[in-house]
């Protein structure tokens, strides 16, 4: 199990060995990175058209939430910061991230499916929270 078709090539590891898969959800998987970095993955190799993954940070919040094309390469991805206790959420297209400058808004579609997104993932935890109690 795990993001098998998912690679950040910021490694020197096997091709989809640096993330793991923590839970899926539609056509949405939720990737945890080995390393303890959030950083999500660049591109998929999932035979699944329109893959969206999740990345979430070892504070079990979801940092990025990126598309990928019929390809398997990144054509979108959501930033999610959270800095002095609000979130500062913005999109980048594509691979390129002139940093501070080139930021899109969410589009109302990404705006729901973000909400859905953080709605199954707080599902997901609480979820977990029952089955440590029992």
């Amino acid at each position: 199990m795990g993001g098998r078709g998912a690679a950040s090539y910021s490694s020197k590891l096997p091709y989809g060995s640096e993330y793991r898969e923590v839970h899926a959800f539609g056509n949405v998987k939720f990737l945890r990175k080995n390393d303890d970095s959030a950083s999500p993955p660049m591109e998929t190799r999932s035979s699944s058209s329109g893959r969206v993954y999740a990345t979430v940070n070892n504070r079990d919040r979801i940092k990025h939430v990126t598309y990928y094309d019929e390809k398997g390469k990144r054509k979108r991805q959501i930033d999610i910061e959270f800095k002095n206790e609000r979130y500062d959420i913005h999109v980048h297209r594509g691979y390129e991230r002139p940093e501070r400058d080139k930021r899109w808004p969410l589009t109302k579609h990404e705006e729901k499916k973000l909400e859905r997104i953080q709605a199954e993932w707080k599902r997901h935890l609480e979820s977990q929270q029952e089955k440590k109690g029992r």
